[in-house]
């Protein structure tokens, strides 16, 4: 169940929510499954979340929710973080890059993980889309078959 993979991405970002004070708000039908390894679906979430906290400010606020449509799960994360300019969304998409200037290091990561999130949903037949606005947040949407 998607609330179990939820709660263990959660969990494994604790210190970073508690580092930051982030209040992570979650709204997610009890019953709703996915058709995807319980596995790889809490590391999807974990990368995800993840990129919500660290772009997120402190006392910020991080947003998931979850619904089903004509057997889809549709998944959104959303945070009130530091934001993407739009032309650098597509950049998000390709393998080690990062849609901040790759010499300053004001956030750690080398960039893979978008990219890989998205090869994954592709792969289990689902989709996966960010929209953003600078200084506003980051949404990102994930969208797969219901089990």
């Amino acid at each position: 169940m998607l609330n179990g993979a939820v709660s263990g991405a959660v969990q494994s970002l604790q210190a970073a929510v508690d580092a930051k004070q982030i209040q992570i708000t979650q709204t997610i039908p009890l019953n709703l499954g996915v058709a995807m390894s319980p596995v790889v679906l809490q590391q999807l979430l974990t990368s995800v979340l993840d990129n919500a906290i660290k772009f997120s400010n402190a006392r910020g606020i991080v947003e998931v929710h979850a619904e089903s449509r004509r057997s889809r799960a549709i998944i959104t994360i959303s945070d009130t973080g530091v934001g993407i300019q739009r032309d650098k969304l597509n950049q998000l998409m390709a393998p080690f890059s990062r849609a901040t200037d790759v010499m300053r290091f004001d956030y750690e990561g080398m960039g893979p993980s978008l990219y890989l999130d998205k090869v994954i949903m592709e792969q289990v037949g689902g989709t996966f889309t960010i929209d953003s606005e600078p200084e506003k947040g980051t949404t990102v949407t994930l969208e797969l078959p219901t089990s």
